[in-house]
């Protein structure tokens, strides 16, 4: 009996074509040999083969048990594969046209390409670094049948986390980092103390049986389609990511997460602590755990929390360590901590820079009702405080003198759409606000225009005299006559009973005196300061009727005014009040020191309704102002400042100055999918094996074999850049592609994880891989052996960054190109290594005299001096963008923690990015863990053993033969005096 599958015809063709090409043993290591695809030889297989990974198709490592559900699951992924090949022709096609999408499947299946994951290609993304937030907000609320409340208690928090661990992992085919699970943890924790749930004395066995629920559920063999272990990472922060990740985030219960920070640090050291003892009893490999460290200025910027995970290396070696340069939660839009704000909020209304809104920290009861000023309106939104890691700092002037002080990445709204700072010129014009603001009901005193009148002819050349209780204007004839009726309607309309007085006039100059305790009262509520320098508007103003605040304008000008509309005054403090009454009248100000011989500010409030060439432009309603000048300056203020406004769809805020501008996401969480157009450029660190920022992953991985290309080019690197350059952007187009159906998954509801805002395709990258840089030089002649190893000419050193530097600058036009961002990895290659080594041997024979190839800038099992491994790091690191981790295998441990720590330093000085210590730890029938023969807890012998393959540990009796052999062939140091 045959069951048919309907496929696309020309893939089905195509495909065949390959197969009597190629043959069926490069089949077979695709994954697409005609046994694999027979379920019942397939069947036969599992159940002889010694372990998983030798019978899969997707041989990694954290697939461990060889059970029937197992092999039930395995068995569908040949099939699945081929589905998923099928559907990505087809789509390739149509995008690419048949050559292109003809190529592409053939580089698939020969080996110049490796797609990870190939069987979930069409069907789910790859891996993701989740905020744990909208769990602790909103509880489990993306599952249809019995939705949970948001927890309350640790017991909880923990289930919450499990169940969305099984949830996302479900629904991708890679890790599901959470690098804030301890953060929310320690949070539970803290209340159900504070709560009464558990005692003080208590407190710390709750924390570790916690502890202990979580790291046993994690390695439990079901989370992952019932199956296997999800991969899982945790983070481990310093203060400084502590701070650039959760700025003004808060806390359920409204408190400031940074307002804890020193806490939150020893519930992460005490949670490592634990785990570390825990160890001892059990071994277990999830989740990954990376340390997230700023490393600045030739040290550590956090010394002790470094120094403590140094010190807790000594045990195992378990935790990874990122050294980061900067530290970027995926933020932009930021300003310097000078530019004023305009907020509100139950204790009023601010007027503030952004560094002293920030370091004010007002009380909760304080905070109620915080809202933001945005073009006639009060909206939503909460201060951010980031570091600005050297950032440049930009003063952007526009021709009616108005100012911001940003940042390089900032991003500015234009006539012509949103633009980074970096892409305006003096051509662009930016956003003004336009609006009139609308009075607070709860606020409004319903003042009239005749009253604000009185206000501002006071506010513009009125004078007091306190003890009398007088207030005096000095004004001519024709404003005398023009005030005169509306004071005496103002007066009535608050009931004053007051002495209007006319002193005798001379030279057009009319002295007048109104003499009253209940106005003299009013006009200094509305009015601070005695003198023309230091008069201040209050603010409040804001809150009252647009007539009452068109008076006060007006009362300015009738006395203080000239033509034109324009006010003059030598208060600096008062020009920026006026901008603000200006701006919440709809209308535009216009500052200039120069009208004058004695440089009074002069101030234009004009409402604007046509364009004037080389000055502003109205489109749309929104009126837009010339840029004037760009100046970069010197910003010596280590942290930068900004908004994040609450509804994602309005993502903007106003100046007190007038200007529009947009806010900052830290984490950004826009359902719309980027489709042909240019999207914002992720700034965040990532990597599949852990340390990433919040709220960034990988879309997919498609893998570029170097080793192919060397072995085809013959020597000329001219022609292994063309032969790249063509792999990347036959790749390019993949990931797009790929990208594509993804999005139509997300579309049909097949992919919740999206539609529930838990994971955004905006802040995943799609993922150019590499494999097989050390033999690709090798070939190219860049590698020379002497008597104390292998090491990188400086040619072969010079060709190895060319070759990433190229693909770094094609991967920048993928944003504009496709509507992506693309960024390299040199992947773990747990099982990739082995594959395309085997395809390069059917095709080039001994030409490739090895079975697997390094999934390091110099193979583990290749003899190397260890500060050469370093020394090429700290070259090629920075140039894959982060997206690389050096494995230095330890033959002993360190002779003392101040040993281990000047390796730390060494390390990061000489610009590794990110770097594992690798130790051989022996395990006991028990899963007991010791160094040794022998067992100390139960004195039975070593059963097996576990070592780090590509960032995490794993059991040798699971590896792949290959991977087996390679491990027993690896080069351990022992002298550790750098």
């Amino acid at each position: 009996m045959n069951i048919e599958i309907t496929l696309n015809k020309g893939f089905e063709t195509k495909l065949e074509e390959l197969r009597a090409k190629y043959g069926e043993d490069m089949f077979e290591i695709e994954g697409l040999g005609k046994k694999q695809l027979n379920t019942t030889l397939f069947f036969d297989k599992f159940m002889n083969s010694n372990n998983v990974a030798n019978a899969s198709i997707d041989d990694n490592s954290n697939v461990s048990d060889k059970n029937i559900t197992i092999m039930l699951s395995e068995s569908k992924k040949p099939l699945n594969k081929l589905l998923s090949r099928n559907k990505l022709y087809i789509e390739m096609k149509e995008n690419f046209g048949k050559q292109v999408a003809d190529e592409w499947l053939e580089l698939q299946i020969n080996g110049a390409l490796y797609e990870h994951d190939a069987h979930d290609s069409s069907l789910k993304p790859y891996c993701y670094a989740y905020s744990l937030k909208p769990v602790v907000d909103k509880g489990l609320y993306f599952i249809n049948d019995m939705k949970a409340k948001p927890a309350e208690h640790l017991d909880t928090y923990d289930s919450h986390v499990l169940e969305f661990i099984a949830y996302a992992t479900n629904l991708q085919s890679g890790a599901v980092g959470i690098p804030d699970y301890l953060i929310y943890a320690f949070y539970f924790w803290k209340k159900d103390i504070e709560n009464g749930v558990v005692t003080k004395e208590q407190a710390n066995k709750y924390r570790e049986q916690h502890w202990q629920k979580m790291l046993f559920s994690l390695n439990q063999p079901y989370l992952k389609g019932g199956e296997q272990s999800a991969y899982t990472n945790f983070s481990i922060l310093d203060r400084e990511h502590i701070l650039g990740f959760f700025g003004m985030e808060k806390f359920p219960d409204n408190t400031l997460i940074i307002d804890y920070i020193d806490e939150i640090i020893q519930y992460q050291k005490d949670f490592l602590d634990y785990e570390k003892k825990l160890r001892y009893e059990k071994f277990f490999t999830f989740p990954v755990i990376s340390a997230s460290l700023l490393y600045k200025n030739d040290k550590f910027v956090d010394e002790d929390m470094a120094r403590f995970i140094n010190k807790h290396n000594m045990t195992w070696q378990d935790v990874n360590i990122y050294k980061a340069t900067s530290i970027d939660a995926l933020a932009s839009c930021c300003f310097d901590g000078q530019q004023k704000t305009l907020t509100k909020s139950s204790h009023g209304v601010n007027y503030l820079s952004f560094k002293d809104l920030y370091d004010t920290k007002y009380k909760d009861k304080e905070r109620r009702n915080f809202k933001v000023f945005h073009n006639g309106n009060w909206v939503e939104g909460k201060p951010i405080r980031l570091l600005r890691n050297d950032k440049k700092m930009y003063k952007i002037t526009t021709v009616n003198n108005k100012e911001i002080l940003v940042t390089e990445d900032h991003i500015n709204v234009t006539d012509k759409g949103d633009k980074y700072t970096t892409q305006l010129t003096e051509n662009d014009y930016i956003a003004f606000n336009t609006r009139p603001t609308n009075a607070i009901p709860e606020k409004d005193e319903k003042l009239t225009y005749e009253q604000g009148v009185l206000i501002g002819a006071y506010l513009g050349d009125g004078s007091k005299q306190r003890n009398e209780h007088k207030i005096q204007l000095s004004i001519n004839e024709e404003k005398y006559n023009i005030l005169r009726p509306l004071i005496e309607k103002a007066l009535k309309q608050w009931n004053i009973q007051a002495q209007y007085r006319l002193y005798t006039p001379h030279n057009n100059f009319y002295p007048t005196a109104i003499t009253s305790e209940d106005l003299l009262n009013i006009i200094e509520h509305w009015v601070k300061g005695d003198y023309s320098y230091n008069k201040r508007l209050n603010l409040e103003i804001l809150h009252q009727s647009i007539e009452f605040r068109k008076g006060v304008l007006d009362g300015i000008y009738f006395t203080d005014g000239g033509n034109s509309n324009r006010i003059y005054t030598t208060s600096d403090s008062l020009k920026e009040d006026l901008e603000i009454l200006i701006h919440s009248l709809g209308m535009v100000s216009i500052i200039n020191t120069t009208d004058r011989t004695d440089e009074k500010v002069i101030i234009r409030g004009e409402e604007f309704n046509r364009n004037q060439k080389g000055l502003y432009k109205v489109i749309n309603n929104t009126m837009f102002f010339k840029i004037k000048t760009i100046q970069q300056y010197i910003s010596n203020d280590e942290y930068v400042y900004c908004f994040e406004m609450k509804n994602i769809e309005e993502p903007y805020f106003t100046l007190p100055n007038g200007i529009i501008t947009h806010n900052c996401r830290l984490t950004s969480s826009s359902k719309e999918i980027s489709e042909n157009k240019e999207v914002a450029e992720l700034n965040g660190h990532f990597n599949s094996i852990g340390g990433s920022s919040l709220s960034i992953g990988s879309c997919k991985v498609n893998t570029i074999n170097m080793v192919r290309i060397a072995l085809e080019c013959n020597g000329d690197f001219n022609k292994f850049k063309d032969i790249l350059k063509h792999r990347v952007d036959i790749s390019h187009k993949y990931l797009k592609v790929q990208r594509d159906v993804i999005a139509k998954n997300i579309k049909k509801n097949l992919l919740p994880v999206y539609s529930h805002g838990l994971m955004d395709m905006n802040n995943q990258f799609s993922t150019i891989g590499i494999n097989g840089m050390f033999e690709a030089i090798k070939i190219l002649g860049g590698i020379e052996t002497t008597s104390t190893g292998v090491h990188y000419t400086d040619r072969g050193l010079s060709m190895a960054k060319d070759i990433l530097e190229t693909i770094g600058e094609m991967n920048k036009v993928t944003r504009k190109q496709y509507g992506y961002n693309a960024n390299i990895e040199q992947i773990p290659a747990e099982s990739a290594s082995v594959k395309l080594c085997k395809k390069d041997k059917i095709l080039f024979g001994d030409r490739v005299n090895t079975y697997i190839y390094g999934n390091q800038w110099i193979p583990l099992n290749v003899q190397a001096d260890l500060t050469e491994r370093v020394r090429v790091a700290s070259v090629l690191d920075k140039a894959c963008g982060g997206g690389v981790m050096l494995h230095i295998n330890l033959g002993e441990r360190f002779k003392d923690e101040e040993q281990s720590w000047r390796m730390m330093n060494y390390l990061a000085k000489q610009g590794v990015v990110y770097f594992s210590f690798i130790m051989k730890i022996n395990v006991c029938e028990n899963d007991h863990s010791f160094y040794g023969d022998m067992c100390p807890i139960c004195h039975k012998p070593v059963s097996d053993s576990y070592v780090k393959i590509v960032g995490y540990l794993v059991k040798q009796s699971s590896y792949k033969s290959e991977r087996a052999k390679e491990m027993d062939e690896r080069k351990f140091y022992s002298n550790y005096n750098i």
